[in-house]
């Protein structure tokens, strides 16, 4: 890792409102002559979280006053997860015209990209919030540690983006697998299943799976439920592996990147 890198990646930050205006028209274009937007959206994933919460609650037997503030607020996070990942393979590559104009950092599309999408997330907070508040059982339990784990998650997911993005840059065939990935991965990852219901001589080879290791880091807090230290030790390991990976892409890849896109 050099200081050309860490100027690449610093350098969308001193235009942030470049930032900021190009993930508002991403949003606007979007939801372009929609009245209500992505309350559209916010309402129709609060519906599916209540009917999957009302079912699984009688399949499994779970109580639902205690299941569904876990499922709805690791429904969301999941979603901010998985989307930022399954849209960053596209990220450079649509911004084509833009880095033919100007020689900007591609490190920009990503920022846009998380930008968008933590807009997103924070419409759906709402519904966090309502499950909460409607629990007798979940409570907002926030350590002095959530903001360092904010960060270890974020991290983990911006270089894990801006990796996978500048890959499919040269190889398109990595589009369609990292959506068969995330399908999977949806699955594996605790969001409408409990990690106690695995027997408990497997339960941390969860933690090879860093969704799971970012969605304890970020949902536990929120429903009143205990984090592991080797959530923690994890979240940290996975972070930097995709810092170390992003930087050796960058130094391979992004000096020819524009004459592929």
């Amino acid at each position: 890792m050099n200081k050309y890198f860490i100027a690449d990646f610093i350098a969308p930050l001193v235009n942030w409102r470049m930032i900021y205006l190009r993930a508002i028209q991403s949003i606007r274009n979007r939801f372009a002559r929609s009245k209500l937007g992505q309350i559209w959206t916010t309402l129709s994933l609060s519906v599916l979280l209540t009917v999957i919460g009302a079912m699984w609650s009688l399949i499994f037997g779970f109580t639902l006053d205690e299941f569904l503030p876990t499922l709805v607020t690791g429904y969301v996070i999941y979603l901010l997860l998985a989307t930022t990942i399954t849209e960053s393979c596209k990220a450079i590559i649509d911004d084509e015209k833009f880095y033919q104009d100007r020689p900007y950092s591609f490190f920009l599309s990503i920022y846009v990209l998380v930008a968008r999408n933590i807009v997103f997330f924070l419409y759906n907070v709402l519904i966090i919030l309502l499950a909460v508040a409607w629990s007798d059982s979940a409570a907002v339990s926030l350590p002095l540690l959530y903001p360092v784990y904010i960060l270890l998650s974020m991290v983990l997911l911006f270089f894990g983006s801006f990796t996978i993005s500048m890959l499919c840059v040269y190889f398109r065939d990595i589009i369609p697998l990292v959506g068969t990935i995330m399908s999977v991965a949806f699955l594996m990852t605790p969001v409408l299943w409990k990690p106690t219901m695995i027997p408990e001589i497997y339960r941390d080879y969860i933690y090879f799976n860093p969704f799971a290791c970012m969605l304890e880091l970020l949902r536990n807090p929120l429903v009143g439920q205990p984090i592991s230290d080797m959530a923690v030790l994890a979240t940290l390991g996975w972070g930097g592996l995709a810092l170390i990976t992003s930087w050796v892409v960058w130094k391979r890849y992004s000096r020819h990147a524009i004459y592929w896109i």
